[in-house]
């Protein structure tokens, strides 16, 4: 695995941007760790600490990787650092921590630097005057809405849309108002502030034209996560009020995609009877109108079943009416891991084999044959047991079942149970099960088989002591069948590696300096080629 593997297609392919464009600045070393700051709709920084040139820990300040994922300014840095060490590139000293600069910093050079910054940037001051704010009284929500729009005007092209290229940056300058104003209010107890500025927010963003990759959904479930937050804080006014706010606004206040993150709200808070009876009865009206075939009318019905849950309904009650819409899948699986705990299991067994028999394409079969399994094992029904470990190494692969199989069978036994298996197996799962009981002659008659460098380097680890030449004879011909066509330079930079790394193998090196000959001389009119070729020392 590269350190490219860690992050998302997209995500690499933003930080390559963001590098390409100049954007890593301040790159330096410090024993084994990256330190950078990266130039998005802010400036932030970045550590990165290797060990063998490999990144074993990843931190950034943005708003992305607050969560723990790998976000494109991590991407960037290593970019960037990947070239400089390919130049061998001295990196730069540190610069002085923003906290250093401020405690050195003449203190009328602060305050004019300051006064420049605010009278730049409306958000900036509108962020100030929430600091320093004592009262509700002193928020200027007017300021804040002409401050979003500044900020979607700055990412709109002339037609009024956000592009792909600039959606990242837009959804980062968003989640600043919520990450920082509106939870800065909210920590300051100005609640009603607080929500009608994340209202206000949540509908700038959801009508604006987007060329979205992921960020709205990330966005919304953001926006649901400081709404719930406004609304524990609020008094019982304040939390009657905004109830009424969100029944009003359910039908055609944002596009229906962004509507279900309204929904969220109202339902997974006000959890108060008053509330809850209401909620009951718009629910039920949107049932009565919704086409019982549909999609949103499982997750209505679904919506149901929680509330029923919340209002304590007798349990009889709550039963017949999952029973009445079992066939909408989730209601079933619902169903299933409610007798589940509450160890009703022969119930859970009855529902498991039905939705196993009714199952479409998409269906979770695997699950429920796992949970099948486990109730199973659970009252001693041995038989069923190992017919369902069976069934799911042998139609899924999987291979923890594999080893529990194993584990039941002693010494003896375990070769003519093993050899059924295998013969009931999808072809594609058996190497996994040869690797395990290390059948290393079956693995590579099926990795000759296969004869794709892919297939070979996963198990390769495994094989190469024993079929040296086998080994070198799929990467020869893989290669040979490969370079017949014209590629691109990463192709090139691939087959480049390809013939080092059977050099390291026995018997490689004069197999591989002959084809890389042979690529000179067949292929001279392939100058990318010829250049990776002598990169790699050939």
């Amino acid at each position: 695995m590269t350190w490219k593997d860690l992050f998302e297609t997209r995500i690499l392919q933003r930080g390559r941007d963001y590098y390409r464009q100049g954007l890593v600045t301040d790159l330096w070393q410090e024993c084994n760790t990256l330190h950078a700051v990266v130039q998005g709709s802010e400036d932030y920084e970045v550590a990165v600490t290797l060990k063998d040139h490999v990144p074993v820990f990843m931190d950034c300040t943005c708003p992305h990787a607050e969560s723990g994922s790998a976000c494109k300014h991590m991407a960037a840095v290593l970019f960037a650092y990947n070239e400089a060490a390919d130049k061998s590139e001295p990196a730069s000293p540190p610069k002085p921590s923003p906290e250093k600069l401020i405690a050195d910093a003449d203190e009328d050079a602060l305050r004019s630097f300051l006064l420049q910054a605010v009278m730049c940037d409306k958000a900036l001051l509108a962020g100030l005057e929430l600091y320093l704010s004592r009262h509700a009284e002193d928020i200027d929500l007017a300021a804040y809405r002409r401050s979003i729009q500044a900020t979607i005007r700055k990412y709109q092209d002339r037609h009024g849309d956000i592009d792909y290229d600039h959606a990242d940056d837009f959804i980062e300058a968003m989640e600043q108002y919520l990450y920082e104003d509106i939870a800065d209010m909210t920590e300051k107890g100005y609640i009603a502030e607080a929500f009608s500025l994340c209202c206000d927010l949540f509908k700038a963003v959801a009508d604006a034209d987007i060329d979205d990759d992921g960020g709205l959904s990330v966005f919304g479930s953001d926006a649901v996560e400081a709404w719930c937050k406004i609304i524990r804080l609020a008094d019982k006014k304040q939390k009657a009020d905004m109830f009424i706010w969100f029944m009003s606004h359910l039908d055609g206040w944002v596009m229906d995609y962004m509507e279900s993150y309204v929904e969220q709200v109202l339902f997974d808070s006000f959890k108060e009877p008053e509330y809850l009876r209401r909620k009951m009865k718009y629910l039920d009206s949107l049932i009565l109108s919704s086409a019982t075939n549909s999609y949103n009318y499982g997750v209505l019905i679904l919506r149901r079943i929680r509330l029923m849950e919340q209002m304590q309904v007798p349990e009889q009650e709550l039963l017949d009416y999952c029973s009445q819409h079992a066939e909408i899948s989730d209601v079933r699986d619902y169903l299933i891991d409610y007798q589940i705990a509450h160890n009703r299991n022969d119930a859970a067994i009855l529902l498991l084999k039905h939705a196993i028999e009714t199952a479409h394409p998409y269906s979770p079969v695997k699950q429920y044959r796992e949970k099948l399994l486990r109730l199973y094992q659970k009252q001693n029904r041995n038989d069923e047991y190992l017919e369902e470990l069976h069934r799911l190494a042998a139609d899924y692969g999987d291979l923890e079942c594999y080893r529990e199989l194993k584990a039941y069978y002693g010494i003896d036994e375990w070769p003519a149970v093993r050899e059924k298996l295998f013969a009931d197996t999808t072809q594609y799962y058996l190497p996994e099960f040869y690797a395990e009981d290390k059948l290393y002659s079956r693995l590579m008659e099926y990795v000759s088989h296969e004869a794709t460098i892919s297939v070979l380097r996963k198990y390769e680890y495994l094989l190469v002591e024993q079929y040296p030449e086998q080994i070198l004879r799929i990467y020869t011909d893989s290669l040979i069948n490969a370079a017949q066509r014209s590629a691109d330079r990463k192709c090139y930079q691939e087959w480049a590696y390809c013939l080092k790394h059977m050099a390291t193998i026995e018997g490689g090196t004069e197999i591989a300096q002959s084809l890389a000959a042979r690529w000179k001389s067949e292929y001279k009119n392939r100058p990318a080629m010829m250049e990776e070729l002598r990169k790699a020392g050939f």
